[in-house]
């Protein structure tokens, strides 16, 4: 699915077969003012809302392209093409030989305001080496928007996701961004001590949380993390 916004902004959802169980409504809308109260203006517009009743059992990519053409033409069917019904970020990554490193580009996030339980969080961010792209993993219904955050930022949208007690996969994606923008982990070390005990995870979540426990010198972190990894 695929929705330019009137800022020229291309926004693309691909649902990769098996991640819907049941029959499901998504709606598409481009939005023009920010879903969050205060947050300014994103760097890449002010997102889309995926309306519906919906829920993905799998990873679901929406890919963020501003002054990008939605494309006149259907798209081939590949890997690495977004508009594509295959196009998955992570298979392209790897096949481009792009380096996991901390498996974000810093400050470069996709932020999903929640419709589940009234959230402001970041989704976990795949990088393809393409340039002017954001591609972001997610599940549920909500608005999400493409920016490029500083360390304040990263601090404050930090706290918000741990007072709200949000998902693993979101707490690893805010602590590589404030730690890889210079930030200060030291007021999350009691949430962090919590993952070496996690649940298993997505292999790249799971990894962003052992490096997250290195960052601290928590080596019983490190070490569980490391271990539900390999």
């Amino acid at each position: 699915m695929q929705v330019e916004a009137s800022d020229g902004t291309l926004y693309t959802l691909t649902v990769p077969e098996g991640a819907l169980i049941l029959p499901s409504t998504i709606e598409m809308t481009p939005l023009t003012n920010s879903s969050v109260e205060n947050y300014g203006t994103p760097a890449a517009g002010y997102g889309v809302l995926l309306g519906g009743k919906f829920s993905f059992i799998r990873p679901t990519y929406l890919t963020v392209q501003p002054k990008t053409k939605k494309p006149t033409k259907k798209v081939k069917a590949n890997i690495c093409s977004v508009g594509s019904r295959i196009y998955n970020p992570e298979i392209c990554a790897g096949m481009a030989g792009i380096p996991f490193a901390s498996g974000i580009v810093p400050g470069q996030v996709v932020v999903e305001s929640s419709m589940k339980n009234s959230s402001v969080l970041l989704t976990p961010t795949i990088y393809t080496g393409m340039k002017n792209t954001w591609n972001a993993m997610l599940w549920y219904p909500g608005s999400y928007f493409a920016d490029t955050i500083n360390k304040p930022k990263a601090a404050s949208i930090a706290k918000v996701t741990f007072d709200g007690a949000n998902d693993y996969v979101n707490q690893t994606e805010v602590l590589m961004h404030l730690a890889d923008l210079g930030g200060d982990l030291s007021p999350f070390k009691e949430e962090i001590k919590r993952f070496a005990r996690q649940k298993d995870d997505y292999p790249r979540e799971v990894l962003k949380g052992a490096m997250i426990g290195l960052a601290i010198n928590d080596q019983e972190v490190f070490k569980a993390r490391s271990q539900d990894y390999y």
